[in-house]
């Protein structure tokens, strides 16, 4: 994960573009729940968010990535884990990668994928209108542990991202 948010932003500087980051929670072929990732980009350097809650076609976007599929964990917002169970740095101003209030990317293989935040061609992240120092968001292993789980900051300044794990 942390390598395509790299891949991300590294995309949107060299090609002077936004590039949106999905995060899809679903079934695969096989029944097995799993979390979908991909990364578009807009074709023509345009910040396709400003759409509103519309669908984007994709005629105004390319997908950067192969979709990537990680099994075997759940989708965890901020609030997940305190930082006693996995230390990093900490703000009252961090948010959540909440995709309910943002345009959608479609069809994609018959399916719509939800734009969570996306990198601007300055390398710096957002997520909404609300200004935020930090986004953060958690995959946790359904093993229900917590053991098996990682935390991913991005710096919404540098987007630059980093990924803690529990002690």
């Amino acid at each position: 994960v942390q390598g395509l948010l790299s891949e991300a932003r590294q995309y949107s500087i060299a090609q002077n573009t936004f590039v949106y980051v999905s995060f899809l929670e679903k079934q695969n072929e096989n029944q097995i729940p799993e979390i979908q990732m991909a990364l578009i980009a807009s074709k023509d350097g345009t910040d396709i968010s400003e759409q509103g809650t519309q669908m984007v076609p994709l005629s105004k976007a390319i997908l950067i990535t192969k979709v990537a599929h990680f099994e075997g964990v759940d989708l965890k917002n901020k609030d997940a884990f305190s930082a006693n169970q996995i230390p990093r740095p900490t703000s009252k101003n961090v948010s959540d990668i909440n995709a309910s209030e943002t345009s959608s990317f479609g069809p994609l293989k018959g399916t719509n994928y939800p734009i969570c935040f996306w990198f601007a061609p300055d390398g710096s992240v957002k997520q909404g209108e609300a200004p935020a120092s930090r986004l953060e968001f958690a995959f946790q292993s359904k093993d229900g542990t917590g053991k098996n789980s990682v935390l991913f900051q991005i710096q919404s300044l540098t987007g630059i991202s980093r990924a803690y794990y529990p002690l």
